[in-house]
């Protein structure tokens, strides 16, 4: 049952052509953490985006313990389902991803199938009720290993009729190589914000430099660690070429010291190959990155 005030639609609009009636010709992707439900449904074609949405979990509490992020998780879930009620009906092709701050890539070449929670466990603290899973990489050849509470995992695989869940990273990385190769001619550096923490990847046309996640407090924190990552690589940070997505504007204290330390930071102006549809034009489309690049991970 929904607790009253817990859901805040931050987020909610559909393009004219969209059409409940036709859910089964579409492709809604999905992306859940217990701060927020990020989707996105595209057309049957998968390249033009007809509705999105975020809401947020209001009653979440970042320092709460496994059970209480699961219950309020619940919670928060059939608050989202009844609001937007359309989402749990059959589309023809559904993704889901966790936005959970435990994740590491692994070579393909040093991986142990049996050790995977020892991978994740090495840098990240696991707790009892969490399942360790994989995203298999291509481009790196890597294994994307990452935790999720199971009980969170029964609900959105049960609830959304889908058995695969990935991580947000896995996307966030096809989307940063995508980008790469559609539109930049020099190497550059990709920022996803969200719910306290940084995303960053470096890379350029030959493919992946690093990637990690650093969580902030403050935008000069953000600041400090695209300057560390640039310089491992031996880029002036002047001279730095920084595409930024997730929760950033250009009203944001970040935004004004980019201008001050590094040279040429972007916000993200679209996704590579999917389009909004003509009422979506508007919409900050870079905050929903990792979605929006779910369909060019595995199955």
């Amino acid at each position: 049952m929904a607790v009253p005030g817990q859901t805040v639609t931050k987020y909610l609009k559909s393009d004219r052509s969209f059409d409940k009636e036709r859910l089964g010709d579409y492709s809604l992707a999905l992306q859940a953490g217990v701060n927020a439900i990020r989707f996105a449904v595209l057309d049957e074609k998968g390249t033009h985006i007809i509705a999105l949405g975020e809401l947020e979990n209001s009653h979440a509490v970042s320092t709460a313990g496994l059970n209480e992020q699961v219950r309020s998780f619940g919670t928060f879930l059939d608050a989202v389902c009844e609001t937007v009620p359309w989402i749990v009906e059959p589309f023809g092709r559904i993704r889901l991803a966790w936005e959970g701050p435990n994740s590491t890539l692994v070579p393909a070449a040093l991986a142990v199938q049996e050790e995977m929670w020892e991978y994740l466990a090495f840098g990240h603290k696991l707790e009892a009720g969490e399942t360790v899973l994989t995203d298999r990489l291509t481009v790196p050849d890597a294994f994307n290993v990452f935790s999720v509470p199971e009980k969170i995992r029964e609900l959105l695989t049960t609830r959304f009729s889908c058995p695969h869940l990935c991580h947000h990273t896995t996307a966030f990385l096809a989307g940063v190589l995508a980008d790469i190769h559609h539109r930049q001619s020099k190497p550059a550096l990709y920022a996803y914000l969200s719910g306290g923490a940084v995303n960053l990847a470096m890379a350029d046309r030959d493919g992946l430099k690093i990637h990690n996640r650093f969580p902030f407090s403050a935008p000069e924190d953000v600041i400090y660690y695209m300057i560390y990552v640039l310089q491992q690589f031996s880029v002036e940070p002047g001279h730095a070429r920084i595409v930024l997505t997730g929760q950033i504007t250009p009203a944001d204290p970040l935004w004004a010291l980019l201008g001050k330390y590094v040279g040429d930071p972007v916000i993200l102006p679209g996704i590579a190959d999917i389009f909004p549809g003509k009422d979506l034009e508007e919409a900050p489309i870079h905050e929903w990155f990792p979605l929006l690049n779910l369909s060019r991970c595995g199955s």
